[in-house]
């Protein structure tokens, strides 16, 4: 170490530079550096003692420093430590209310108050909303039929035609949404939902589909064997579970006032982004062609235009599946009657579904459903009432009634607290 010091004094009188002590690296300081001359020193730690200070970059060698301007990071380091104890003992400053009696109650109505300030609107605007529902897979000719008959009929040739009346009682203003709802249908089931093959419906270059379409990859018997007769050797496209069910129902409406046109639109039903790009200009191909095989409706579109299959194609969550099917776009006065024409060919009679047309306007929430806001102002209730027999026992606590029940903070009852009583009554 002594050394070390009298070859730094050494090198300081030869070059007339003001150099300190330089300690080893056994000491635990940093290695030699250079200083650009030539010449080598010893670049010491932060805080180590020189003649002005330590050295700071850009600072000449042997230069004077000010006094006071240490910038030791002793106490930076300090700090850092005392936040690093704090953060590990979880003892970081922060605000910790104290939930006494009427802090708990005011949370509670405030609470209650918002909720059912929320509920209130969307509850407002649900009973806005006038929807009407006719059940018709078992109405008209088919009433007095069984499930089987029933799925003869509409299954063979162009299926069964019938009319039904809805009674408008209440104003329905444009635009009325027209939609079919099927029942215990379940077109969530996750082989079904996967039963589809995007590629070919995009290029529709790819002849048979992938094995996710099995076992409707061909228009045959057995679905998974090509057919040398026909087109593609009979392979689908559309493959998959999903286009071979196709809804194939149709509807039409008319008035009993002459001048109102009730007529059903289906153009722009579909997602634009289905349109443009999920699907491409791909037509169908043995696409439930063959009536024995046949599992719904066919398609003669491109399938980027053809509405209907591209609603279909997007599977409901539940097992109650309602499909938009087009808009009535004027409004329907109080007290019309509607005729309802059911070109009825879809079977859900094999397992025992139903078949729903249902007409209904919108709200800014959407269609009717009590649900949410039954939800809103349940939980504002729940709150309420919870704040009212916070309140109540509260009082009746200060008072010295309510059942016999404290206070609810009341110090008394602490552990501590009622032992030094005991103590206090022992001694005494």
């Amino acid at each position: 170490m002594s050394g070390a010091r009298s070859r730094g004094r050494k090198q300081g009188g030869q070059t007339g530079l003001a150099t300190t002590s330089s300690p080893t690296l056994e000491d635990g300081f940093e290695s030699p550096v250079s200083d650009g001359s030539g010449l080598s020193g010893i670049a010491p730690l932060p805080g180590d003692v020189q003649a002005g200070g330590p050295k700071q970059p850009g600072e000449a060698s042997g230069a004077a420093r000010a006094p006071g301007t240490d910038r030791s990071p002793k106490k930076k380091k300090k700090k850092k430590d005392r936040f690093y104890k704090r953060f590990t003992y979880q003892t970081l400053r922060g605000y910790r209310p104290i939930m006494n009696p009427s802090h708990v109650v005011i949370f509670f109505a405030l609470a209650g108050a918002y909720l059912i300030g929320v509920g209130v609107p969307i509850l407002l605007a649900t009973m806005d909303v006038v929807t009407y529902s006719v059940r018709y897979d078992d109405a008209g000719t088919l009433k007095n039929f069984t499930q089987e008959e029933r799925a003869k009929l509409v299954t063979s040739g162009e299926g069964v035609e019938y009319s039904m009346t809805i009674e408008v009682d209440k104003e329905m203003r444009a635009p009325v949404y027209v939609t079919y709802e099927l029942g215990t249908f379940y077109q969530n089931y996750r082989r079904y939902v996967r039963s589809y093959d995007p590629t070919q419906m995009h290029d529709g270059d790819l002849f048979p589909g992938t094995s996710s379409c099995e076992p409707f990859l061909y228009e045959t018997a057995s679905g998974l064997d090509p057919d040398e007769s026909l087109p593609e050797q009979g392979a689908i496209l559309p493959c998959g579970q999903i286009s071979h069910s196709n809804f194939n129902d149709s509807f039409a409406l008319s008035s009993s006032i002459p001048a109102l046109d009730v007529s059903i639109d289906d153009s722009d039903i579909a997602w634009a982004s289905d349109r443009e790009h999920l699907y491409g200009n791909v037509t169908a191909v043995n696409f439930n062609q063959i009536e024995a095989y046949r599992g719904g409706n066919t398609s003669t579109l491109p399938l980027n235009q053809d509405e209907h299959w591209m609603i279909w194609q997007r599977p409901a969550g539940q097992k109650t599946t309602r499909k938009l099917y087009g808009r009535v776009m004027n409004d329907i006065p109080e007290g019309t009657d509607l005729t309802l024409t059911v070109f009825n060919r879809y079977n859900t009679y094999n397992f025992d579904g139903t078949k729903s047309f249902v007409l209904s306007t919108n709200s800014w929430m959407g269609g009717k459903n009590y649900v949410l806001p039954g939800f809103y102002l349940a939980c504002g209730g729940l709150c309420w009432l919870v704040a009212a027999l916070f309140l109540a026992m509260s009082i009746g606590g200060a008072r010295g009634c309510c059942f016999g029940l404290r206070m609810p903070g009341d110090t008394s009852r602490l552990s501590w607290v009622v032992e030094a009583k005991l103590k206090a009554r022992a001694t005494a």
